[in-house]
């Protein structure tokens, strides 16, 4: 037995596909399914940390720590749809394909796995995460989980965040999963020809907001935008069995997400520049014979806001024959809302441990949580919007933008623990240097060339330096001292000499402009280091 690929169905959150020999039965699995004690949830019972006012901080080394944000999910569910859903179901099934009585079989997805969901960000797995979860989920079958998403980062959470979406409507402790579900494909190859350049160009452009941070799903707009695709010849579909209509519509679908796939194969660090999530709510397209059935597929594609229009500085051609014939494998996603069932009778099935408390993720800690997001979301986009700008400019490479990105969400800029030396600009230069590095950038020609505070190269000396204090950094306090700029330590090392003035000796832990005669200047840097005796002191650069 086996479902149509071109033969679907879906309300309530359920997916199905009329049998290829039966036709009044279909093999169903829940896009979205629903957590409901007693029926699909036997037993749960819920972890979290870092979700609201107050940061998680455990420490990763000598005065370093980590910003967490996660938890651990374990219990024992049924993966299926309720007994609501499947009447919707069926309703659906006797509109559209005339049958009265159908025949409801669950699917069995193979290679399944699952993430966490918290505070509707998807939560990695980072270190010291535990993981027990069947790799093949029969729908209707119950199973056993266990998900501990253990040092998993607050900011790579904020960097998960979909921008079009309400928080306070999404769930606030879900599963992902994602399997492989067995299909019958009518005969459909074709040869298809693209520049990845100009496809991801034209998404890009799909996906217009300001943000920079997070993700965008394009929702039902996928289906105007893969056929659009074709239309305007961006991928170029030579057709040797079937053709462009609705009849083939998931798998015309499927091969556009070849495509995609093949855009984030050129993303070597990070998340790539598409992410394929559950549907959460697949329905019968409104004009089936204009429609590809996106709002149909068994997945949904998000585009990453971190990577600007023209991230490619040049063609990258993908020319691949795909085929559906006979029995064959699709990816497919799904998830399962856990946060539901909170409320005050089961609110002892949730543990804050942050707070050491019993309780459900409430509208005040999400309300908290996205206050704390809003602030990092505004300072790491003012970096992006920087690192795109040297892309642009060709200053910097895709490489070298990946990593930057990728290093700068694993970073936290508007919190710090009070043992935590570092700065915000200590953490930014940590990113910028290690990232240039690796790749060959020569950071001090870059930031002469744009401008930056920092242009000297390491063991840089120079004359005529001068720290200005005052509430309006308008006071000198020491002229005439000599400076070396060490990138390597990030530090500016200032040197009492025979004609220098000190007024007032730098203090650490306060925040000075530095400078010279010469025009250099490096604001706001703190004070790290003050040896009156010796006469030196060690200013932290920031940007």
């Amino acid at each position: 037995m086996a479902g149509v690929i071109n033969r679907p169905v879906a309300a309530g959150g359920i997916i199905a596909f009329q049998d290829r020999e039966s036709p009044e039965t279909f093999e169903y699995f829940p896009s979205s399914a629903q957590a409901v004690l007693g029926e699909t949830l036997e037993s749960f019972h819920c972890q979290y940390y870092g979700i609201g006012a107050q940061p998680h901080w455990v420490q990763a080394g000598p005065g370093k720590y980590l910003d967490l944000a996660g938890g651990v999910v374990d219990g024992k569910a049924r993966f299926d749809a309720t007994a609501a859903q499947l009447a919707a179901l069926r309703a659906e099934i006797q509109k559209f394909y005339g049958v009265d009585d159908p025949l409801l079989v669950p699917a069995r997805l193979k290679d399944v796995k699952a993430t966490p969901v918290f505070a509707s960000g998807i939560a990695k797995l980072g270190g010291n995460s535990a993981y027990a979860f069947p790799t093949a989920v029969a729908v209707g079958e119950s199973f056993n989980f266990n998900i501990d998403s253990g040092n998993s980062l607050f900011p790579q959470l904020i960097a998960s965040l979909s921008q079009n979406s309400s928080m306070a409507s999404a769930p606030t402790v879900a599963m992902n999963l994602t399997g492989k579900l067995e299909l019958f494909g009518e005969k459909f190859t074709a040869r298809i020809r693209a520049d990845l350049k100009q496809v991801w160009e034209y998404v890009r452009d799909q996906a217009a907001v300001g943000a920079k941070l997070g993700w965008f799903n394009l929702g039902s707009d996928f289906d105007r935008i893969a056929q659009n695709l074709q239309k305007e010849n961006i991928i170029q579909i030579e057709y040797i069995e079937g053709r462009a209509d609705s009849e083939f519509g998931l798998q015309l679908l499927e091969s556009t997400r070849k495509v995609f796939e093949a855009i984030n194969a050129q993303i070597t660090t990070g998340e790539g520049m598409f992410r394929f999530e559950p549907n959460p709510n697949p329905q019968v397209p409104k004009d089936p014979k204009e429609s590809w059935f996106a709002s149909l597929a068994p997945w949904s594609v998000s585009v990453n806001l971190s990577f600007v229009r023209n991230a490619f500085n040049q063609s990258i051609l993908f020319d691949e024959v795909v085929t559906f014939q006979g029995i064959f494998t699709i990816e497919v996603h799904s998830s399962m809302n856990l946060g539901m069932i909170c409320s005050p009778q089961t609110a002892n099935l949730f543990h804050d441990l942050t707070l050491g408390e019993n309780g459900c993720i409430t509208r005040e800690k999400i309300h908290q949580l996205q206050q704390r997001i809003s602030r990092e979301v505004v300072a790491k986009e003012q970096k992006i919007a920087e690192y795109e700008q040297h892309l642009i400019d060709g200053r910097i490479d895709l490489k070298t933008f990946e990593t930057l990105v990728a290093m700068l969400n694993d970073r936290m800029l508007t919190e710090s623990h009070p043992e935590d030396r570092r700065t915000a600009a200590d953490l930014v230069r940590e990113v910028e240097e290690y990232a240039m590095r690796r790749h060959g950038v020569d950071v001090a020609a870059l930031r002469a060339a744009v401008g930056m505070p920092v242009q000297a190269a390491v063991g840089d000396e120079f004359e005529q330096a001068f720290v200005m204090d005052g509430p309006g950094h308008d006071r000198v306090v020491v002229r005439n001292a000599r400076a070396r700029l060490d990138r390597e330590r990030g530090v500016l090392v200032i040197t009492v000499g025979d004609r220098t003035t000190v007024e007032h000796a730098p203090r650490v832990g306060e925040h000075y402009v530095v400078g010279s005669e010469d025009g250099r200047r490096f604001p706001d840097s703190r004070c790290e280091a003050a040896n009156a005796r010796e006469g030196t002191f060690e200013f932290a650069i920031a940007r």
